[in-house]
């Protein structure tokens, strides 16, 4: 069994991460980072996955320069914008709505047919952003919301979040349901 751990940009990304780090070793996972937690988090990561390309590039410079591992394949979703900006290297169909967290889930089952993933960091609540942006606005949280809904017999048994909204949507990983 692969497992996929979503590293989201809500503010709450740190401390999910640590949580999870006491369930499974974070190395043992295939780590897809969303928007900016691709440059705010200081470990490995495999992917970046995003909805929002236009700012991939100086997402992308701020991990070079801090040093951090460049090795990583770029994801985003067919459209007009993935032809605009930065080439990613590789563009997949989004399954609607959810934000670029339930694109990352999109990545994870379609794109890397990985068995079950965590969420750390996506919440899907109006908590700030690791980056110290405001919070979210509601009218958007409530919007990206119904995609999870939506999709929900897609990713209910193969998916888990630390916190937030979506761990009472998906529950929350246990080590039993780790291994």
């Amino acid at each position: 069994m692969t497992l996929a751990l979503v590293l989201g940009g809500a503010s709450c990304m740190r401390d999910d991460l640590s949580r999870f780090g006491r369930l499974h070793p974070v190395e043992d996972a295939v780590v897809i980072a969303v928007n900016d937690a691709g440059w705010a988090y200081p470990g490995r990561i495999d992917h970046w996955v995003t909805l929002h390309v236009e700012h991939l590039s100086r997402w992308v410079s701020t991990r070079r320069e801090l040093g951090r591992n460049m090795d990583f394949k770029t994801w985003t979703r067919r459209g007009p914008k993935s032809k605009q900006y930065q080439p990613t290297d590789h563009v997949l169909g989004h399954w609607g709505k959810g934000s670029s967290g339930l694109f990352a889930v999109t990545v994870a089952q379609d794109g890397l047919a990985l068995d079950k993933g965590v969420l750390c960091g996506v919440p899907m609540s109006t908590a700030g952003n690791v980056s110290g942006k405001a919070e979210w606005p509601v009218e958007e949280v409530m919007l990206h919301r119904g995609g999870w809904v939506y999709h929900l017999d897609r990713i209910k048994d193969n998916w888990r979040s630390m916190s937030g909204w979506t761990k009472g949507l998906l529950g929350a990983p246990t080590e039993e349901w780790l291994r």
